[in-house]
C-alpha cells in the first residue's frame, strides 16, 4: 500500500469502474435527488446512446442484466454527469452505474472519485430500498511507448513478448491471462504494437505501444458494503500492476523531478503522466 501511495506519476489511460444491479426502477427521482449534489460540484447533465459508453469488464459468466442491454440497445436511456474539464464521467441507466476517467494528467487518487460515487450510491439505495447488486468491476488500462525492443524487458516483467534478435518479430502480439476465482476474478491483457510515432522535430518514428490491460471483479456484493469491496479490488488489481512491471520502471514512476528529455534517454517516448497530490 505504501508503494502505491509514493507514485508520483502513473502510466494510466483510462480506468473504469462499474457496478452492475439487477434493475432500478425508480430513475427519474433518483436523478431528480442527485442534481443538487452534483451541480454543486460542476458536473453537467446529459443523455447519451449506450454505444458511447465504455461498459466492459471482461467477464466470461454473462449477466442476465448484459443480455437486457443488447435487447434494448435502441431504448435505454443513458444519464450522464461529465466533469468540468471533461475528464472523467459517471454514467447511470436502469441496469448499472458506471464511473469513467480518460485523462491521467495530474490524477489524483481514487479515493478522490470513490467519495462521489459513494454519494450516488446512498442516494440509489435510499430510493431503491431492495436494490441488488449482481457485480462490481474496476478496470485500468495502461500503455507505454518505447523505441524499440531491446528496452522492453527493462520496464515489462514478461518474458512471453518477441525477442528483437528473433527472426520472425511480428507487428502486433496479445497475451491474454484469466484467473477466476470463487469470491474475485481477475483478466491481465498484454499487447505489444509496433507503429510510428512524432517526438519534436523527428517524424514517423519507429515505436511500439505497450499496453497492459487489468481487470478485476466480484460478485454478488452486498449493497452496503460496495465502496469498501470497490477499495479490496484497486488493491488487488495494484497488487497485479506491480507484477507486471519492473524495478526500473517503478523508479521511474516514483521519481517526481524526470523529464521528457530523461525518459527520451530511456528510449521511452510517451505512456509517463504526472500525479497531483
Amino acid at each position: 500500500m505504501k508503494e502505491k501511495r509514493m507514485m508520483k506519476n502513473n502510466t494510466l489511460f483510462n480506468e473504469i469502474i462499474r457496478i452492475d444491479f439487477f434493475k432500478i426502477n425508480n430513475l427519474p427521482t433518483i436523478l431528480s435527488n442527485l442534481d443538487d449534489y452534483m451541480k454543486e460540484l460542476k458536473y453537467s447533465f446529459n443523455t447519451t446512446d449506450i454505444r458511447n459508453v465504455n461498459i466492459n469488464i471482461e467477464d466470461p459468466e454473462t449477466l442476465l442484466t448484459q443480455e437486457m442491454i443488447k435487447s434494448n440497445i435502441n431504448t435505454t436511456v443513458n444519464y450522464e454527469y461529465v466533469s468540468e474539464n471533461g475528464s472523467e464521467k459517471f454514467v447511470l441507466n436502469e441496469y448499472f452505474l458506471i464511473f469513467e476517467k480518460y485523462k491521467f494528467d495530474n490524477y489524483k487518487n481514487i479515493d478522490e472519485y470513490l467519495k462521489v460515487l459513494q454519494e450516488i450510491i446512498k442516494v440509489i439505495i435510499k430510493e431503491e430500498k431492495e436494490i441488488k447488486v449482481s457485480r462490481i468491476g474496476i478496470r485500468k488500462m495502461n500503455q507505454l511507448f518505447i523505441g524499440n525492443l531491446n528496452v522492453l524487458n527493462n520496464y515489462i516483467n514478461d518474458q512471453r513478448f518477441p525477442k528483437p534478435d528473433e527472426e520472425d518479430v511480428v507487428d502486433e502480439y496479445n497475451i491474454v491471462q484469466k484467473n477466476l476465482g470463487e469470491e474475485d476474478s481477475s483478466n491481465v491483457m498484454l499487447s505489444l504494437k509496433k507503429g510510428k510515432g512524432s517526438i519534436g522535430t523527428i517524424q514517423d518514428k519507429d515505436m511500439y505501444r505497450i499496453v497492459w490491460d487489468i481487470d478485476c471483479y466480484y460478485r454478488n456484493t452486498e449493497k452496503n458494503k460496495i465502496k469498501e469491496k470497490i477499495e479490496e479490488l484497486n488493491d488487488k488489481l495494484f497488487e497485479k500492476y506491480n507484477k507486471i512491471i519492473t524495478s526500473e520502471l517503478k523508479q521511474i514512476l516514483n521519481n517526481e523531478h524526470i523529464t521528457n528529455e530523461d525518459l527520451y534517454k530511456k528510449e521511452i517516448y510517451g505512456g509517463i503522466n504526472k500525479n497531483n497530490e
